[in-house]
């Protein structure tokens, strides 16, 4: 089951230089402020900001939310939707996945990317896993799960 794509991002700004990209990529997956998914994310990991999350800290921070997670290591670039896991030579990243659309909130490069392929062969990172995430008491019948 694969999460439905938000119907509205809203631009997140990151705090500057720290590894936040996780909790930029949180707050844009659960439609929370920055600071909100901030406020949580150390509760879970102290070190958020100057160490990064780890996946599971990230799954962990969604569900305080409200929302369920699912780890993909297998998903379409061009068609998902959720927190997409990066690895590179500039180390690990995670950027958000928007229906096919790269949305990355490095304070150095905020760009969107329509082709995800033309974002990973030019930042040379490879896709590693995708989080969706899923409202677990959806109240709108009107769109599938």
């Amino acid at each position: 089951m694969i999460a439905l794509p938000p119907d509205v991002v809203r631009w997140i700004h990151r705090s500057g230089e720290d590894p936040d990209c996780g909790i930029t990529a949180l707050a844009l997956a659960c439609g929370q402020t920055y600071d909100a998914v901030l406020g949580e994310a150390v509760k879970i990991e102290p070190k958020a900001v100057t160490w990064g999350l780890r996946i599971r800290d990230m799954r962990k921070v969604a569900a305080k939310f409200g929302f369920s997670t699912r780890l993909l290591r297998k998903f379409d670039l061009n068609e998902d939707t959720g927190i997409l896991s990066v690895s590179g030579p500039e180390g690990e990243h995670v950027v958000y996945l928007w229906e096919g659309r790269i949305i990355e909130p490095r304070q150095d490069s905020r760009s969107l990317w329509l082709d995800p392929h033309d974002f990973l062969e030019h930042h040379l990172w490879d896709a590693k896993a995708l989080i969706t995430v899923k409202k677990k008491d959806s109240t709108m019948p009107w769109k599938k799960a």
